[in-house]
């Protein structure tokens, strides 16, 4: 499943980071260290006030159609693994339209060049915060830096701290970490509970990458776009349905777990199309719960 990250041995655990050569702690720091430095701001802080109420010029809300009449079915698209891949990651934030929300891998070194293009994009972003999968410990979130079911509650604190002072600017907190979704912490009430309270303190809201609902304040995924198989069959089908799902119920949150070349081009061809069905893009954020 992760030999697109480096080169995969079915013997040994899959580090997630492995992809990096062994630099992914290295670059947890430094990434966020620089990306601090080129923004000038800090995330910690007294809570903000929530997204919905930003006032009209802000930029989430200026990409939030205005509303003339009746309000129209809603979607919103999340696409995660920015700063895995620059290329990729690139790629994304120039093809897709503002409306379109990312989320930033926090153990990246690409954070200090991908930064700059997209805030100059307009797309909001959310921070992804690596947590223990079900597949640990064959599937790694770098069980070093990661939330960890086995550590106290004070260890997971803290590096919770560290994992939020890696970047800056950033409007919510997701489990999406590419194919990774953090199942089985987001299982342990109490240790994911301390990853809710926090985001709320800070102002933040919690995006699932997964549709179970496990979360308890935030929103969870309609439809994860890019579970295999990905195709450009499937990616259409999977785009289809939620697009219904936003006329059936008014709102919808789809999430790409990783930009992938043939993902980008289905969703970027998906965007234009929304208008003429009658749902309107809009940011992730205009549709979390607070």
């Amino acid at each position: 499943m992760l030999r697109f990250l480096g080169q995969f041995d079915p013997d040994r655990p899959r580090h997630f980071l492995s992809g990096w050569g062994g630099l992914g702690r290295f670059w947890m720091v430094a990434g966020g260290l620089f990306a601090a430095l080129l923004t000038g701001l800090q995330i910690a802080g007294p809570p903000r006030a929530p997204i919905a109420n930003l006032p009209a010029d802000s930029l989430v809300a200026r990409h939030v159609p205005p509303q003339t009449g009746p309000r129209r079915p809603r979607v919103a698209l999340l696409v995660g693994g920015i700063g895995l891949s620059l290329t990729d990651s690139t790629a994304a934030i120039d093809r897709l339209p503002p409306a379109v929300s990312l989320a930033v891998m926090p153990g990246s070194g690409n954070l200090g060049r991908i930064l700059p293009m997209l805030r100059a994009r307009k797309h909001e972003f959310l921070l992804s915060v690596p947590m223990e999968p079900r597949g640990f410990p064959m599937d790694d979130p770098d069980s070093a830096t990661a939330l960890m079911t086995s550590l106290s509650d004070q260890e997971n604190a803290a590096r919770l701290n560290r994992i939020l002072g890696s970047a800056a600017g950033y409007v919510g907190l997701t489990n999406i970490l590419g194919p990774l979704k953090g199942e089985r912490l987001m299982s342990a009430p109490d240790l994911f509970g301390a990853v809710q309270k926090e985001a709320t303190e800070r102002g933040l809201f919690f995006i699932e990458a997964g549709t179970r609902g496990l979360s308890m304040k935030g929103r969870h995924a309609d439809v994860v776009l890019d579970d295999d198989p990905v195709n450009s069959a499937m990616l259409d089908a999977r785009l289809d349905r939620l697009t219904h799902i936003a006329l059936d119920k008014g709102s919808a949150v789809g999430i790409i777990a990783l930009p992938r070349p043939v993902t980008l081009d289905r969703a970027a061809a998906w965007t234009k199309a929304l208008g003429a069905k009658g749902v309107d893009l809009v940011p992730v954020s205009t549709l979390a719960s607070f």
